[in-house]
């Protein structure tokens, strides 16, 4: 997928149009000058161009029919229809381009899912043991850095670079609304994320009480 970080929002888009196909989707961030997309972004039109990857015989005489995945060809046309229906049938404004996306790369992105040192005050324990860091460019999607060993969302299987898009079924507005949601849940709490674009439910279960930490 590339171009999902020029407009806010495009990222879940993507998610939602997934739930269908169920592909993994890679998400990059390079904006180059080098296919058919870029003279909208040059243009600061929001784009996103969908790519299923380069191989030795790309681009050559030799790329013939004998290499087409058919089997591919249903889940990626499913993918894209429903995100182009999702697009036209917002009753929504159009997406603002987001100019930021121009100075991002794979460094960047790499900044951002870089995971996080564990941070526990002393005599206490996370109540869930997540980490989590707030994305710019898609802030209702906060990106998982820190997941404590033997915590509930290590139970639950949350995992490093997982983006959380909703608790108990509530979408986020950002990494503080998730925060708020998480400190006034119950002992149990769903918790949606966003995994290589496939959308995952996971249930994590706090403990019934504080427990102080070993001296």
């Amino acid at each position: 997928m590339y171009g999902a970080r020029t407009a806010e929002g495009l990222r879940g888009d993507c998610l939602a149009a997934n739930a269908a196909a169920n592909l993994e989707l890679v998400y990059d961030w390079e904006i180059i000058d080098d296919s058919d997309h870029y003279p909208f972004i040059a243009a600061k039109i929001p784009t996103v161009m969908f790519h299923t990857g380069l191989h030795d015989q790309y681009h050559r005489p030799s790329d013939d029919t004998h290499l087409v995945n058919y089997a591919g060809i249903e889940p990626v046309t499913r993918l894209t229809l429903d995100f182009l229906t999702a697009i036209a049938d917002d009753p929504r404004p159009p997406r603002a381009f987001r100019a930021q996306c121009r100075g991002e790369s794979a460094a960047t992105k790499r900044a951002l899912e870089a995971p996080a040192a564990e941070m526990v005050t002393a005599g206490t324990r996370p109540r869930w043991g997540l980490g989590t860091r707030a994305d710019s460019g898609e802030p209702q999607a906060p990106v998982v850095v820190r997941v404590s060993a033997g915590s509930p969302m290590a139970r639950a299987g949350v995992a490093l670079g997982d983006r959380v898009v909703a608790i108990d079924g509530a979408p986020l507005v950002d990494q503080q609304d998730m925060l708020a949601k998480l400190a006034t849940a119950g002992e149990r709490v769903e918790i949606d994320v966003d995994r290589k674009g496939r959308r995952i439910r996971l249930e994590a279960i706090a403990p019934a009480a504080a427990t102080p930490a070993a001296p």
